[in-house]
């Protein structure tokens, strides 16, 4: 994360959630295109290796599908649910706030 230990303990609650999710997003993107490259390079050694056999494959997401391949269908948020959410950022952004007042 980058962050000393005395840097750490400074952090809220919702800042250190926040500064853990940011980092596990960035180890999945890395992660993701791993796999991508992965699968494009089994592609080519497919096709390549298959030329003779006539067993090429035009798709590289049929050849090796992937999780995220998939499409997910979007979770429409009900207006309670979206006011609920909208208070929890707010009590949250006024605790910072006012940590932040308390320090100057």
């Amino acid at each position: 994360m980058g962050l000393s230990v005395k840097e750490i303990y400074e952090l809220t609650p919702a800042e250190l959630f926040t500064a853990l999710q940011i980092q596990d997003d960035q180890s999945e993107y890395e992660f993701r295109n791993m796999m991508e490259v992965a699968r494009y390079i089994s592609f080519h050694i497919w096709n390549s290796a298959g030329k003779g056999l006539k067993r090429q494959q035009s798709d590289p997401q049929k050849l090796l599908p992937l999780p995220w391949d998939k499409k997910k269908q979007r979770e429409i948020q009900s207006p309670k649910d979206m006011l609920a959410t909208m208070f929890g950022i707010a009590r949250t952004h006024n605790k910072t706030e006012n940590r932040k007042n308390k320090k100057k």
